[in-house]
């Protein structure tokens, strides 16, 4: 589950960790969709692409306190991100699910 701690929502109730180098580095790929309630939480991780993938993703980036520090959302296939050396965690979800009114500083939690 991910949980939005600061304001006591849930975000997701079905993640999936890529903590290990191969998770992460597959990350969504080879996939054509995702479920609306599915999140990926992302580990290490200091910039994301979209490259070969299939369908349009929300992502929220947090710090090493897992508070949000960027959202972008509706991230097309073929792009990517700047590498930030802040950010320590990405959170990737179907596009459009990233709550509205999610902002920085919120803190995100997930078990």
């Amino acid at each position: 589950m991910l949980i939005n701690v600061t304001k006591g929502y849930i975000i997701a109730s079905n993640i999936e960790k890529a903590i290990n180098y191969w998770k992460r580095m597959k990350g969504l790929l080879g996939r054509i969709s995702i479920p609306n309630d599915y999140a990926l939480v992302i580990y290490k991780c200091t910039g994301i692409h979209t490259y070969k993938m299939q369908f349009d993703i929300d992502v929220i980036f947090l710090d090493k306190d897992r508070k949000v520090i960027e959202i972008i959302r509706h991230m097309t296939p073929g792009n990517k991100t700047d590498i930030d050396s802040k950010r320590k965690y990405a959170i990737e979800m179907k596009a459009g699910l990233a709550p509205a009114g999610l902002q920085n500083g919120e803190e995100l939690y997930w078990c």
